[in-house]
């Protein structure tokens, strides 16, 4: 008599030997899984637990397991064959401290659901956030020829917990929902209007899509309305070259997300999906390898003196880190490669008031010759502010925010030129509204 053992050795041999096949056949392979007895898959992982590791080897088929088997595994970059037949896009995740939390990818192929030929449209993200456990999510959408929804899969497993949902049209237009939650089961049948969409095919139908529908989100298990405004355009220095990114908004549940795309290829550069609490930043190790000024990719900045605290994080992929060096006093510099404006954070050691230190900083800064335009008084989360504007002709604008902090000033300062001001606004907001120092 055989053993159970002995058969699970030989099946996982066969699976492995089949899997190797199939993986140099497919075009979506993104990660490689060797066991310990030589056995290697290649596939997506879509799933994974302390104990274990799902591995979608086939289309729509998948294979656990088990992390003490595993000898080793390792991410597959896409390579010029499988851009050419597929479109797979590969991000970084980073949440709103701007930590790195995980990675995303997009990816839109060829395929067929029920013997249907159809257009999959398949969002994978993995999430290793350092005070929770993984998270792993895997979405999927299968679209006929003419773009009718045909299918949907959902899969999210958080440490040992793990829920499924499936979606299927049925004849008469309504679709059956599964849906499994820990080891529940449970089937409901419901209306689908025609003019509800779904999450992915709503991001990348881009222009195309209504400004406002319904969109049925999985994690919600229902519509959710969304609506898409579009924003003006920006030139950005990304990757060592100006680039022009078309810009859109995306508002739901009280949430605004924006997307950046690359004008000139089409590809998503920043996407917000989840507001600032969650953004996926586009990931090529090439070409981060080649650039010697690497883009900061809203990474947190930060500051430690015992028990002072500072932390920001660029406002865009666009702007850079600058060592602070200049300064004994400055704490964080930022600088926007493309208009070369810069915002600083600075620790002045000045034994002066307020609104003269915000006076002497923007005159130092802006040079001699410099003209005092206005000083001001203003609310910071309910902080008392004083502020000034110093200018050096259309060259310099310097604009400085002080306000007490730990037992002394703490001050913000903004430098550009005149003309870039209209642009540079928003991006001089976005760093001040996400700046922390100590408990703010």
């Amino acid at each position: 008599m055989i053993s159970c053992r002995y058969l699970f050795t030989i099946c996982l041999s066969l699976l492995g030997t089949m899997s190797l096949a199939a993986a140099q056949e497919s075009e979506w392979s993104t990660d490689r899984v060797v066991l310990d007895n030589g056995s290697i898959f290649e596939g997506r992982v879509v799933a994974e637990t302390e104990k274990a590791l799902t591995l979608r080897v086939t289309f729509g088929g998948t294979l656990d397991l088990a992390k003490h088997r595993i000898a080793s595994r390792e991410e597959l970059e896409p390579t010029a064959d499988t851009v050419a037949e597929t479109r797979t896009e590969w991000f970084r995740l980073h949440d709103r401290f701007g930590t790195q939390i995980g990675t995303r990818r997009v990816v839109e192929r060829d395929g067929d659901f029920q013997r249907i030929p159809c257009r999959v449209l398949e969002e994978i993200l993995h999430l290793t956030p350092e005070d929770g456990p993984t998270l792993h999510i895997i979405w999927q959408e299968y679209l006929s020829p003419s773009g009718q929804v045909l299918a949907f899969f959902y899969r999210e497993a958080e440490g040992e917990r793990e829920r499924t949902m499936r979606g299927d049209f049925e004849p008469d237009g309504r679709i059956l929902i599964e849906e499994v939650r820990n080891g529940r089961r449970d089937h409901r049948r419901e209306s689908w209007p025609e003019s509800r969409w779904l999450p992915l095919s709503y991001r990348m139908a881009g222009e195309a899509a209504p400004a406002a529908c319904r969109v049925w989100d999985p994690r919600r298990g229902g519509d959710l309305v969304w609506k898409r405004r579009a924003m003006s355009e920006r030139v950005v220095d990304l990757e060592g070259y100006p680039v022009t990114v078309r810009r859109s908004a995306i508002e739901r549940a009280e949430v605004s997300s924006i997307r950046w795309v690359d004008s000139e290829s089409g590809e998503i550069v920043l996407e917000e999906l989840q507001g600032c609490d969650l953004r996926a930043m586009r990931w090529r190790p090439a070409a981060e390898a080649a650039t010697e000024l690497a883009p900061i990719r809203h990474l947190e900045l930060g500051y430690y003196d015992g028990l002072q605290r500072i932390a920001a994080f660029a406002p865009h992929p666009g702007w850079m880190v600058r060592l602070p060096a200049r300064r004994a006093d400055e704490v964080i510099t930022v600088f926007d490669r493309h208009t070369g404006a810069e915002i600083q954070v600075i620790r002045p050691k000045w034994p002066k008031e307020h609104a003269a230190v915000a006076e002497t900083l923007a005159r130092s800064i802006a040079g001699p010759g410099s003209v005092l335009e206005r000083q001001f008084e203003t609310e910071y989360r309910n902080r008392s502010v004083n502020g000034a504007v110093c200018s050096f002709g259309e060259e310099r604008i310097v604009r400085t925010l002080v306000w007490e902090w730990d037992g002394g000033p703490i001050a913000i300062v903004f430098i550009a030129r005149r003309s870039d001001l209209p642009v540079l606004g928003e991006d001089f907001d976005r760093f001040l509204a996400r700046l922390r120092c100590g408990e703010l």
